[in-house]
């Protein structure tokens, strides 16, 4: 399951970790192009370039031989070049380069200068030495390649592990900063009507204290009433907004999709909050069933959420338009409002967890900022997408696309 946590910009903790991250993967490029410049990026390479490599080193030893025929090490410039070979390409061409040296100072430095005599026991016994030496260098060259095959096993271990422990201490820090913001604001958000729960509890009390005098006061105890359900209900939805983001947020909240009709669906919801809320909304829908495979609740949430959002930032007077359409690809559900609207700055974020746009602080409107952000996780769990058109002071409009399957 994919949080909106994953899904949001690098915060400033992550910021912090990308130099570390950058600095360690430029640290194991330099260490990677510093093995392709020793094997010489490519094997075959050092077989083509081992031949005139050892080809020099052949003329360097027979120019030897008659500047100093004394000279008891006349194989010594073959040797070198098998180790230039060795260290610059690696073990294939430096066994190559001792095999074709073997043979050119079998042909050109042993006697019978002009034949080779390498499959003779003497031929043999004379190229000896320079052939252990040559297995010598190669096994040696093998072994510095395994370790730093294995050096360079390590580098990227520790690069996955390093990238690992910062993503991983960026979601801590982000999990705590959003716990420590949840509980500011449910603590202020469900002291409200807890507070106004009590305050029109205890007039309550006082009242039935006087019963004689309750028959003459039955509008104010009908008023008590009324706002204590709309407290109640006020608090009832934040707690069932943070259980659900607590399902969202453990993975644990699972679509139950069944043939639906997405018209029935606004139908029904926009009955209910004309009945709650007894204000003027608008409903448009196509005259056909739009038939979707959905969680009929989960969409019943979003819609419901979007509606009561309209209801709450738009005038009393001002009526709240539902529109379902239909085109080839998509069916689209749009939620207009005749509210201050939304700069395009702020819509960027009014999808994020806890997030409220600074007019919505400063107003007396309650809510968490979960809202939003779970019906944006339940769309997308419907391959859906969700987002805001709005024009600042003409109000604004959420559109809900979903794909026709």
């Amino acid at each position: 399951m994919k949080s909106i946590i994953d899904r949001q910009p690098p915060s400033g903790d992550e910021q912090e970790y990308v130099p570390l991250l950058s600095s360690l993967r430029r640290e194991i490029e330099r260490e990677k192009y510093s093995d392709e410049q020793g094997t010489g990026l490519r094997p075959w390479v050092g077989y083509l370039l081992s031949i005139p490599l050892i080809g020099l080193a052949l003329l360097a030893m027979l120019l030897g031989q008659r500047l100093l025929p004394q000279f008891v090490f006349f194989d010594a410039p073959v040797f070198l070049a098998v180790i230039v070979v060795a260290s610059l390409w690696g073990t294939g061409p430096a066994l190559f380069a001792v095999l074709l040296g073997a043979l050119l100072l079998d042909y050109f430095a042993l006697p019978p200068t002009g034949d080779f005599s390498i499959h003779t026991g003497e031929g043999l016994w004379q190229l000896l030495p320079f052939l252990i030496a040559g297995v010598l260098v190669a096994m040696i060259t093998a072994q510095r390649e395994q370790a730093r095959q294995r050096a360079s096993r390590v580098e990227r271990a520790m690069l996955r592990y390093a990238d690992e422990l910062a993503r991983n201490n960026v979601r801590l820090e982000e999990t705590n900063r959003l716990k420590s913001e949840f509980l500011s604001i449910a603590s202020h958000e469900l002291k409200a009507p807890m507070t106004a729960i009590l305050v029109h509890a205890q007039l309550l009390q006082r009242c039935l204290r006087r019963e004689p005098e309750l028959r003459s006061h039955p509008v104010r105890l009908q008023e008590n009433l009324a706002k204590i359900e709309a407290q109640t209900r006020r608090m009832n939805a934040l707690v069932d907004d943070l259980l659900d983001w607590s399902r969202v947020y453990a993975g644990k909240m699972e679509l139950r999709r069944a043939q639906g009709d997405l018209a029935a669906i606004c139908r029904d919801v926009v009955e209910e909050q004309r009945l709650v809320s007894g204000r003027l909304i608008e409903l448009e829908l196509p005259l056909r069933p739009v038939l979707l495979p959905v969680d009929g609740n989960r969409l019943a949430q979003v819609v419901t959420n979007l509606v009561s959002n309209a209801l709450k930032y738009s005038p009393e007077q001002e009526p709240v338009r539902v529109t379902v359409a239909v085109n080839e690809r998509e069916a689209l559900i749009r939620v207009t409002d005749s509210g201050p609207g939304i700069p395009e700055d702020q819509r960027r974020h009014i999808f994020e967890l806890f997030y409220r746009t600074p007019d919505a602080q400063r107003s007396v409107k309650p809510g968490l900022g979960l809202g939003l952000a779970l019906c944006k996780e339940i769309v997308e769990r419907h391959e859906g997408r969700i987002w805001c058109e709005s024009i600042t002071g003409r109000g604004s409009t959420f559109v809900v696309s979903l794909p026709l399957r």
